[in-house]
């Protein structure tokens, strides 16, 4: 399957579609998640928990 946007273009070899797909639905729905938290003022670095993951490596 070849798959394309205006970020470009991947080929997905058929024995994988269905695995591709899920994976991408998951994707988009973690995605959804953010914009949302974003759009009621969250940021990103709250968000994805910028300093606890610093201070895993950091410590």
């Amino acid at each position: 399957m070849v798959i394309g946007n205006r970020d470009g273009v991947a080929v997905v070899a058929q024995e994988k579609i269905e695995s591709v797909l899920l994976a991408a639905e998951a994707i988009a729905i973690k995605e959804e998640g953010i914009v949302a938290e974003l759009r009621k003022g969250r940021t990103t670095i709250d968000i994805y928990q910028f300093p606890k993951l610093i201070s895993k490596q950091e410590g």
